[in-house]
């Protein structure tokens, strides 16, 4: 795996992580020792891995090509969206 690929399979988390990391290092230099602080660290924290569960890619409702072509093959329009994890 070369890093372009890398870096586009894991580009939520490297993101989340920076953004995480920034909005925390200003939040703790600016109110160090104030708990509301930490809790706001907290929250972000939160909202990163609630994101994460928010845009997983759910279970696929086709379970074989034969049942994909079918689908293709019926009259009305399909969207088709293909991922991979590798």
């Amino acid at each position: 795996m070369n890093l372009p690929q890398l870096l586009n399979q894991n580009s939520y988390w490297l993101a989340t992580l920076s953004l995480v990391a920034i909005a925390s290092l200003i939040v703790l230099l600016r109110f160090r020792r104030s708990r509301l602080a930490w809790s706001a660290v907290a929250l972000l924290v939160a909202l990163a891995l609630f994101g994460s569960f928010l845009f997983r890619i759910g279970v696929s409702e086709i379970e074989s090509v034969a049942q994909f072509e079918q689908i293709l093959a019926a009259p009305q329009p399909v969207v088709v969206e293909f991922y991979s994890n590798h």
